[in-house]
């Protein structure tokens, strides 16, 4: 049943679609799949460190940030217990992302900013981090702040060469850029 459960709810995790009023946040395409995979999963699913990461991902695209939130915190804890920064930044964006998904903007900041602080020991997030500061700083109205980590994202995701990253930080500034033109208009 555990593999199952995983399997299933990696699926429903990574292939996520954007909200149709907010093209910036994902969402779960399949709402009631995701509510029984919770369901099970406070029921039966042992509760380590993948399962509590899943949940928790699972909660913020179902529209439920605020209970991802204590996981994450959990996560972010055991990454440090660990000294693992690879771990610390990747539960550092988590987490920021589980807060701009639940309104409190100032503290995914933070998050984001502290696993850029890792970027020498974890570079495999920075581009990560550059990428969900930005579209926080947009949604807080600080439009050439966005614009600037959005760049930079950017720049590191042109060094890695992966199309999907780069498609998608190309949108965000493409959508970025039009929002700032059209607010100039």
């Amino acid at each position: 049943m555990e593999k199952r459960w995983e399997m299933e709810a990696r699926d429903l995790i990574e292939h996520t679609v954007h909200n149709p009023d907010n093209w910036m946040r994902e969402e779960v395409r399949d709402p009631d799949k995701a509510a029984a995979l919770l369901s099970e999963a406070e029921n039966h699913v042992p509760k380590d460190g993948v399962t509590a990461l899943l949940c928790a991902s699972l909660l913020r695209i179902s529209g439920r940030a605020e209970e991802a939130l204590p996981l994450f915190h959990e996560l972010l804890g055991e990454a440090r217990r660990q000294a693992c920064p690879r771990k610390e930044s990747a539960a550092l964006i988590r987490l920021g992302e589980a807060m701009k998904y639940s309104g409190t903007h100032v503290g995914a900041v933070t998050c984001f900013k502290q696993a850029l602080s890792l970027k020498r020991l974890a570079p495999e997030y920075e581009d990560f981090a550059w990428q969900h500061l930005g579209k926080v700083q947009w949604e807080m109205g600080e439009t050439k702040s966005a614009e600037n980590s959005l760049e930079e994202a950017l720049r590191l995701r042109r060094l890695k060469k992966d199309e999907a990253l780069i498609k998608s930080t190309l949108a965000a500034l493409c959508a970025l850029r039009n929002d700032m033109w059209s607010q100039e208009a």
